[in-house]
């Protein structure tokens, strides 16, 4: 039983009997849900219903799209806010390297690495 329902899961692996799922819930939270653990790991809150969740490689950085089609990159740890981008539609962390991000607009394709601004 969940605070809200849920909008978006994502499978995130993990040893076997210790597998894991990345939930986005209508209240704005998004939790880590392992199934050896019976309670829900908060990762972050926001005001907004969430519409799609992806975590980096290195599962330190978690780029979060809403309602609103608002992208916000947040560093797990410290709970800072890295970016966040407007007319969003999806978005995917690449699976080796920890800060290379890629995401769509409604016809474009973006590539984001470090500190760097965006390729198109």
């Amino acid at each position: 039983m969940l605070d809200s329902n849920i909008r978006y899961v994502k499978t995130i692996s993990g040893p076997p009997k210790r597998e894991g799922l990345l939930v986005g819930l209508k209240n704005g939270s998004v939790l880590k849900i392992f199934v050896d653990n019976g309670f829900p790991i908060p990762i972050v809150k926001q005001t907004t219903p969430i519409k799609v969740v992806d975590i980096s490689a290195d599962r330190q950085k978690i780029a979060v799209i809403d309602d609103f089609n608002s992208m916000f990159v947040y560093d797990i740890r410290s709970q800072q806010l890295l970016f966040q981008e407007t007319n969003v539609q999806s978005v995917a962390w690449n699976l080796e390297m920890e800060d290379m991000l890629a995401y769509t607009s409604k016809d474009t394709l973006f590539i984001k690495t470090r500190e760097m601004p965006p390729s198109t």
